[in-house]
């Protein structure tokens, strides 16, 4: 039973750590659900493609993107950058010191601030973990 209690803690731990941000986080997580992402860059894909994507949220009020991966261990913006012309968004590992991760699939969105003089109502070039989108405008 000791050996069962010591081997749960050291996985408990593995999720530990201090997690990558970009300091304009608005919402995470299942948080993020509470948000109506609308006119994506996978606007025209197929149903399922675990491709992160970007979205507007409420109607351009604020960016969300949506990635695919271990509910335990997501994937997320670590940098996000509006240069005048192409959006551009880095991923990183919401918690780079896990050592464990769960060996799931799922979705995991976050919802952050407009970067400034980003147009919500113009379509927006978009690189995003080495893929290149459109972003249509928000409606």
């Amino acid at each position: 039973m000791r050996g069962v209690l010591v081997l749960l803690l050291v996985l408990l731990a593995g999720c530990a750590g201090e997690p990558a941000a970009v300091a304009s986080f608005v919402a995470e997580g299942a948080d993020a659900d509470s948000y109506t992402f609308e006119p994506s860059t996978r606007a025209d894909g197929p149903a399922f493609d675990p491709a992160p994507a970007v979205a507007w949220v409420d109607g351009g009020r604020y960016l969300g993107v949506v990635t695919m991966g271990s509910s335990s261990c997501p994937a997320v913006p670590t940098a996000v950058e509006w240069d005048g012309e192409v959006l551009r968004v880095e991923l990183g590992e919401r918690y780079p010191d896990a050592e464990v991760c769960t060996a799931d699939l799922g979705p995991y969105g976050v919802v952050l601030e407009v970067p400034a003089g980003l147009d919500p109502a113009t379509e927006t070039a978009v690189e995003i973990a080495g893929s290149d989108g459109v972003l249509p405008a928000a409606t």
